[in-house]
């Protein structure tokens, strides 16, 4: 099993859920709940679901256009090189498809052309997040559907707190789809990101449920981050490491930045913030006065601002 560290991940937003119930008011139902929250793409049929799952939906994670591979056809060869480009990781936006993308599958065990468990064991993709929803009846197989790990959940369709249980466990379903995703990513950072950092993930996370952020994406290495809300309206988490800002210290004394400007870098007051593609040159000398902003500190396993 691949150890999946906790992370802010490189990018994250709302994720397709597959539904699978042969009750057509029950599938309706099922959606309304979610409707707010996610996407869904229903089947009244189980062996529909299965042939769209194993054989026609492929994953197209993000991490296949951050990386450019050059050099060597086998990955051990001294001439491969892997490079990451942050610009595609918050590209991604502009990708509608992207929602399309699913990690979750909720189905009805009680069905009459084919059990939801007997489906289930069917699915080839193995890290999907299967959600059993069971009668009274039926508990006792979805218990068994979990020790065999065929299943990864079950609930009861007639629980009260039915919402408030499904949901979270949706959302903890597309935070490992983009962990997991993020793990090549992850491995390309310095030691300068805080996008594992606990206290870092904390204050995303807080930002994230007051703002009502659905999505983010990951801009440069020290873990900013671009974000978006429901109604797609932007906004920027900037932060840099202790190292970083000494470098820019450093760099803006040769440049001949105002010395007010290094003073309030150097008392940690202000941090310099860019936000743009790679492609785009340094800031010069007497543009720093727009690039620097309010800094705070933020004590993790090193020091962020």
């Amino acid at each position: 099993m691949i150890h999946i560290p906790p992370m802010v991940p490189a990018c994250s937003h709302p994720l397709t859920v597959i539904l699978v119930d042969d009750n057509l008011t029950a599938l309706e139902s099922t959606e309304l709940v979610l409707e707010e929250h996610f996407p869904c793409k229903k089947f009244s049929d189980p062996i529909k679901a299965l042939e769209y799952l194993n054989n026609e939906y492929r994953e197209k994670p993000y991490t296949e256009r951050a990386f450019e591979i050059t050099g060597g056809s086998e990955p051990s060869s001294q001439d491969r090189k892997q490079t990451l480009f942050f610009e595609r990781i918050h590209h991604e936006v502009y990708r509608p498809e992207r929602f399309r993308e699913s990690n979750v599958v909720i189905m009805d065990h009680a069905m009459p052309i084919m059990k939801g468990m007997e489906c289930a064991a069917l699915i080839k993709n193995r890290r999907l997040l299967i959600i059993m929803l069971t009668g009274e009846a039926s508990m006792e197989t979805g218990l068994e559907g979990l020790n065999e790990k065929i299943i990864t959940r079950y609930i009861r369709k007639d629980q009260e707190d039915f919402q408030s249980i499904l949901i979270p466990w949706i959302y903890q379903g597309v935070y490992d789809y983009f962990s997991f995703h993020s793990l090549p990513i992850i491995n390309a950072l310095t030691k300068n990101s805080a996008i594992t950092d606990e206290a870092y993930i904390n204050l995303v996370n807080q930002i994230k449920s007051e703002n009502g952020i659905i999505e983010h994406y990951l801009t440069d290495t020290a873990g900013s981050l671009v974000m978006f809300d429901r109604d797609a309206v932007p906004s920027w988490l900037a932060i840099i490491s202790e190292d970083q800002i000494k470098q820019a210290i450093d760099y803006g004394i040769r440049i001949y930045v105002s010395q007010s400007n290094i003073d309030a870098m150097i008392r940690r007051e202000k941090m310099p913030y860019v936000f743009a593609d790679s492609s785009e040159g340094r800031v010069i000398s007497n543009e720093w006065d727009k690039y620097l902003h309010p800094a705070t500190l933020l004590v993790g396993k090193r020091n962020y601002y």
